[in-house]
């Protein structure tokens, strides 16, 4: 009977605590000085970015300011906002680039410290030999998503290797924002 007792009070303060790390990534609303949901006239040193896919009342923006350069060690090569009707609804940060690769003990570095700060209650992504996507977590609390992935671009490896190269990021989205943005792409 101790043991069941035991057992259940376990389990019960397991659960706590996963719902604690979880509710973190909701109180901390995203990254660093970039809070979701924030007016884009509270931003500085941002420059437009026309990007190939179009989304309804989205426009997207480089940072260029130099104050954020890495992200628990591994290299930040550019940080991407995302902002639906002037509101702040995705934070990208990416790694690697054409010539240097996202590696896997940088993703394993960028995994451990998330694992630290929002718990181990995520999905993994699962690699794929046909899929880009080589290693992957989401965390999916109730107002933000974070997803960490680590992809390959392959290119036409038998004409350029230089195009044959692995990237990735850690992705911050506002949920409701984002399903505003998705619904008014069928209501508009």
């Amino acid at each position: 009977m101790k043991k069941i007792m035991l057992l259940s009070i376990s389990m019960f303060f397991t659960l706590i605590l996963l719902s604690q790390t979880l509710g973190r990534l909701d109180r901390i609303h995203g990254y660093r000085k970039f809070k979701l949901g924030d007016n884009i006239s509270s931003f500085s040193n941002l420059k437009f970015e026309v990007i190939p896919i179009k989304l309804n009342g989205v426009k997207n923006y480089v940072y260029t300011g130099k104050d954020i350069t890495d992200f628990y060690g591994v290299h930040i090569e550019g940080i991407t906002l995302s902002f639906f009707r002037n509101r702040l609804y995705q934070i990208s940060a990416s790694f690697g680039n054409v010539l240097k690769e996202y590696s896997v003990e940088q993703f394993d570095l960028v995994q451990t410290n998330l694992e630290a700060n929002f718990g181990k209650d995520y999905r993994e992504v699962s690699p794929a030999p046909e899929a880009e996507v080589l290693n992957g977590a989401i965390w999916d609390a109730r107002v933000v998503r974070l997803e960490n992935l680590r992809l390959r671009f392959p290119g036409d490896s038998d004409k350029d290797h230089r195009y044959n190269h692995i990237e990735g990021y850690i992705l911050f989205t506002d949920k409701q924002i984002q399903q505003e943005q998705q619904n008014s792409e069928i209501e508009n």
